[in-house]
């Protein structure tokens, strides 16, 4: 019995009322902010309060004389744990922490608990009393914020970082899966084993520990730090960030680090490249500098320069290339002053055999007009034959179309025809059926009469009508053997229709194809008459344009002995400019060609004479002007 208890009773054997209305008042006091149950020490429910049955969801009926077990679930009530629970109880054991139970629904209810038990005077324990708060929410609110820092640590695991936890004391306390990759990659570089970092100091990283726990002295001020660090003979990046409580308590720091080894050294080689190409570059600029000079040279006139350098790059072959092309120049300007002379003697020629074409031109201009007369005459008797194959052509095809049509109609008659025989049949054997119903009418109005007669006098009525059903009967039948003839007679003479109008559609189809070969004739004539014509009118224009282009030759040949002076006037002035280059060896022109002032031009522009196209059908068009020279042309070059 418990000292509380044992001054309860003495209270109440002393007739103390007011310290047992206290005791009372505290329990009372105790059921109204706590769930309280009783149960026996087998744990069979003895009594429970308001609180303890609204949080498990029963009546205190559903739950009197039952078993704590129905709170609990089915593998826990079976489980050794759960009869050491109770053992424990009733050897007078408080059982006191956070229990998970289960309400009348069958969710779960997580209660702040203490399984109290109450002895007798012996000390055996009679019944056990617990008092129990619902702490649910709060528990829900632990196991979520348990669940988030599993995730986090499972994050921090998988992150392809690596990073590591140290403490305010500089200690190793976590690395992730990365870091521990990382670092056995590198391990034949630490003083320490990867198995054994955790818990080490990170001073077995750097030269100087003294450096780095200066700035973890003042985590404020220093961090976040950044740093490269040598780790034996690798380049790591390191940044360190402080982590801090809420209260503002430096806690350790976070580093995350990365091997740079390899990027330094491809850093260095970019350096080195682009040192590379400075250099390149300016012996380019100078390769380039004396290309320049060598192409200014040559433009003032000096083709004896050459390039001072060669090779296979791109400026060695632009160097060949200049030098190639300024040997073609000097090559090209001492062939022009060679063949100036040859190209004065030429004009001379011209000129005089232009004198002799003038000549000729005006004889032919003339016989070329009566040509061209007889052909208009032709031309004009051909175009009309043409024409009127044409409108015969057309005539044929019209007839054609007629006779397509006929033909077509004669094939719709032969199957309405064939439509007509058709239903003629069907309509006949509707007639036979008519003459058996009138058949059988008339044997049924036979019996209706006998039947009459048998019924004597109350069957006269009947008798009569029997008659008349007999006579309509017969009637009936007589119309349907008379319309039988009928049909039969009109689909004998309709089937003798349909065979006419089949030999009329196959003459109408012979006549169909003789139209057509009339037409295909027609068609090949108005052809060959057309192209007959069209060959004349194009003889014609090519006669016309005959008569034009000599009648021009003859103007041409006039102005072609101008420009052959003119030619020799010029051919004075390129050897004039040819001089102005320095050619090296041979330099001279060797004479000094006469100057010849141009005479003035006689006619138009000289338009030589076209081949003429009989076969197209194209008129001869005038050619190309000839573009004189003048001694601006060489200036400007």
């Amino acid at each position: 019995m418990s000292h509380a208890e044992s001054q309860f009773e003495q209270d109440v054997q002393n007739n103390s009322s007011d310290t047992a209305q206290d005791y009372i008042n505290q329990i009372n006091s105790f059921s109204r902010t706590q769930a309280m149950i009783e149960f026996t020490p087998d744990g069979t429910i003895i009594t429970a309060n308001d609180n303890f049955c609204q949080a498990l969801g029963y009546r205190l009926s559903e739950i009197e004389g039952k078993h704590h077990s129905m709170f609990v679930e089915p593998e826990y009530k079976m489980s050794p744990e759960y009869r050491e629970f109770w053992a424990a109880l009733g050897r007078g054991e408080v059982q006191a922490r956070e229990f998970r139970r289960i309400r009348s629904d069958g969710s779960e209810i997580w209660i702040q608990a203490s399984y109290n038990p109450v002895s007798d005077e012996s000390g055996k324990p009679y019944k056990i009393v617990k008092l129990a708060t619902d702490i649910t929410e709060s528990k829900s609110c632990q196991l979520e914020l348990e669940q988030e820092a599993i995730k986090v640590s499972e994050m921090m695991r998988q992150l392809p970082l690596n990073v590591m936890l140290v403490d305010k004391d500089l200690v190793l306390t976590y690395m992730n899966e990365t870091s521990e990759r990382t670092l056995r990659s590198i391990e034949s570089q630490l003083s320490v084993k990867v198995d054994d970092l955790i818990g080490t100091c990170i001073d077995v990283f750097h030269k100087n520990p003294a450096h780095q726990r200066q700035l973890l002295g003042d985590p404020q001020r220093h961090l976040p730090y950044k740093a490269e660090i040598k780790i034996g003979n690798e380049d790591v990046s390191l940044q360190a960030d402080g982590v801090f409580a809420k209260d503002g308590t430096f806690l350790g720091c976070m580093a995350t680090w990365t091997v740079i080894t390899e990027q330094k050294k491809l850093e260095q080689g970019n350096i080195d490249a682009q040192e590379r190409e400075r250099k390149q570059a300016e012996e380019l600029q100078e390769k380039v500098n004396q290309l320049l000079e060598i192409a200014e040279k040559a433009g003032q006139g000096d083709l004896t320069v050459t390039a001072p350098f060669s090779g296979d790059d791109a400026i060695g072959q632009l160097a060949n290339g200049m030098e190639n092309m300024i040997e073609s120049i000097r090559s090209a300007l001492t062939e022009v002053n060679g063949g100036a002379g040859q190209i004065d003697q030429g004009a001379q020629q011209i000129s005089s055999a232009s004198q002799s074409l003038s000549g000729a031109a005006s004889e032919q201009a003339a016989n070329l007009e009566e040509i061209s007369a007889s052909l208009e005459e032709m031309s004009s008797m051909t175009k009309q034959n043409a024409d009127n194959c044409q409108q015969a052509a057309a005539l044929s095809e019209e007839s054609q179309v007629s006779a397509d049509r006929g033909s077509n109609e004669m094939a719709s008659m032969n199957e309405a025809m064939a439509e007509i025989t058709k239903s003629s049949g069907e309509i006949s054997k509707i007639i036979k059926v008519i003459d058996e119903i009138a058949f059988q009418t008339n044997l049924l109005a036979l019996n209706a009469a006998v039947e009459a007669a048998r019924a004597g006098e109350a069957g006269k009525g009947f008798a009569v009508v029997a008659e008349e059903v007999r006579n309509l009967a017969q009637r009936s039948a007589e119309a349907a053997k008379n319309t039988s003839a009928m049909i039969e007679e009109s689909s004998k003479r309709a089937e003798n229709g349909a065979a006419i109008a089949s030999r009329v559609g196959e003459a109408l189809s012979e006549i169909v194809a003789s139209t057509q070969k009339v037409n295909s004739l027609l068609a090949e004539v108005a052809s060959a008459s057309q192209e007959q014509a069209d060959g004349v009118t194009q003889i014609n224009k090519g006669v016309s344009e005959l008569d034009t282009v000599t009648q021009q030759n003859a103007a041409n040949s006039e102005e072609l002995a101008a420009t052959a002076e003119e030619t020799a006037a010029q051919v004075g002035t390129l050897r004039e400019v040819v001089g102005r280059f320095n050619l090296g060896e041979g330099n001279s022109s060797g004479r000094q060609a006469k100057t010849v002032a141009p005479s003035s031009r006689v006619g138009g522009p000289v338009q030589p004479a076209k081949k003429l196209n009989f076969s197209k059908g194209k008129p001869v068009g005038a050619g190309a002007a000839v573009i004189p020279f003048d001694d601006d042309s060489f200036d400007s070059f």
